[in-house]
């Protein structure tokens, strides 16, 4: 494609697409960040913002302990079922739901810090 103005100061054209969701979200962004074009905004965010990623491998030992209370819930019912409430291993087993409680609670508080102190998604409105 031909450039209409020779002496532009940025030459190259580069195109994308997107879908309405997207769209949307941009240019909203872009108003909220006071940005009057989206040409400028897009150029801002692609050249100078920082880029963090996030490790969220940790999910998967919250995943474990999720499993694992739903595992001992399930025993909980079951014990009860057969062979009624005031059987001592009931608490046993209560009492290692609250220990996996504890832990998922734990693993959730870090993951919600690391999310909080991520600077690329503050500047980005997502929090």
């Amino acid at each position: 494609m031909k450039n209409s103005k020779p002496n532009r100061q940025r030459s190259i054209r580069i195109d994308f697409f997107v879908n309405q969701f997207e769209h949307d979200l941009i240019d909203k962004r872009m108003k909220y960040f006071g940005y009057k074009t989206r040409s400028k905004y897009i150029r801002d965010v692609s050249i100078k913002s920082k880029i963090t990623q996030i490790d969220t491998s940790h999910f998967e030992e919250i995943c474990k302990q999720i499993s694992g209370v739903s595992r001992n819930i399930n025993q909980v019912t079951k014990h009860i079922h057969e062979s009624g409430l005031n059987s001592g291993n009931v608490k046993e087993i209560l009492g290692n739901i609250h220990k996996d409680l504890d832990i998922i609670k734990s693993l959730l508080n870090k993951e919600s810090e690391l999310i909080n102190n991520a600077d690329v998604i503050k500047s980005w409105g997502f929090l």
